[in-house]
């Protein structure tokens, strides 16, 4: 992995990003760009956690819907695909 998230305090995030620049100017820009988007990935993956559910149950049209166990969900970004867990309501 060459990023992760090193500080979370509230609505910021401290991401630590390490980056090898190797072989020719393309193959360093393809992992320079491989590093953006794993900086992406991580900082969308808290947003979409920041988003979720609080758990309480729900109350729509007369029907009271309870929050199951936390179900993993891939969720495309413009930085790749992410998988991050979220609450399911049910009756």
């Amino acid at each position: 992995m060459m990023a992760e998230v090193i500080a979370h305090d509230g609505d910021e995030l401290t991401i630590q990003v390490k980056v090898k620049i190797t072989g020719s100017l393309l193959e360093a820009e393809h992992i320079i760009l491989d590093a953006c988007n794993e900086v992406g990935q991580l900082a969308t993956s808290h947003a979409i956690k920041k988003f979720d559910t609080e758990v309480s149950p729900i109350q729509i049209a007369g029907t009271k819907l309870i929050a199951k166990a936390a179900t993993p969900k891939q969720y495309e970004t413009p930085y790749g695909c992410v998988e991050v867990s979220r609450y399911v309501y049910q009756r």
